[in-house]
């Protein structure tokens, strides 16, 4: 038992000095509260498309995905504050954690983006107005109500956890074609979609029969469990 106390303890102090201490990541809630904060500067992580989509007020764009990424955060001021934020949370983490690398000392990252600030109803800025050129909700509800089963998973391109999942989905695809009917929702080009549902996070896997939903899972799921409970 001793020996277990032990490991456990040092385990936990592994994972505690592992942490940056430049780093801290809020809820939308705390974040909010925190910009109060005149001297912080925030940036929108995301790409320039996905910001003119819609942005927190005063939020600068810098895609961390971008090539000049690095160079642009040479013009912040390391010892303010700078908050991140992107559309669920991981590109921000990246971003804090180059931000931190840079030597910039106080880094907060929001939990969830702005998919949970939305989600939330809080204020977003629109610098062009929606095109809706992705799929309509009507367009879904039609496709969801069929008499065959239907799994949807809801992705993003960029997002680490959708990539490991979709093929899995695709396994269950190949697998029950005659049974069962999958839809894949690209949050960023099907935006009526995933605003109208209120998605909080990706990636999101939703069963339907007739029309109704049956379940919703957030997060990376396993195709055996999937299947289990889909119980075709």
């Amino acid at each position: 038992m001793k020996f277990i106390n032990l490991l456990f303890a040092f385990c936990m102090c592994f994972v505690a000095c592992a942490q940056n201490p430049s780093i801290k990541t809020v809820d939308i809630n705390t974040f909010e509260v925190g910009l109060k904060d005149t001297t912080v500067q925030l940036i929108d992580v995301r790409t320039e498309d996905e910001f003119d989509g819609g942005h927190l007020r005063r939020s600068i764009n810098m895609n961390v995905n971008g090539d000049d990424f690095a160079q642009r955060i040479t013009g912040l001021d390391k010892n303010k504050p700078v908050y991140v934020y992107c559309l669920s949370g991981g590109r921000s983490k990246t971003a804090a954690n180059k931000l931190a690398k840079a030597g910039f000392v106080n880094v907060v990252n929001m939990d969830g983006g702005i998919m949970a600030w939305k989600y939330e109803a809080k204020e977003v800025v629109l610098d062009k107005p929606i095109t809706n050129t992705g799929m309509s909700m009507e367009d879904f509800n039609k496709l969801v109500s069929g008499d065959k089963p239907v799994l949807v998973e809801f992705y993003a391109t960029w997002c680490g956890p959708c990539k490991t999942l979709k093929p899995r989905v695709e396994a269950i695809e190949s697998q029950f074609k005659d049974k069962l009917k999958v839809i894949y929702i690209d949050v960023d080009k099907d935006k009526a979609i995933s605003d109208q549902m209120k998605m909080k996070s990706i990636p999101v896997v939703q069963f339907y029969k007739k029309g109704k939903k049956v379940w919703s899972v957030t997060g990376l799921v396993t195709k055996d469990s999937l299947i289990r409970k889909m119980k075709l």
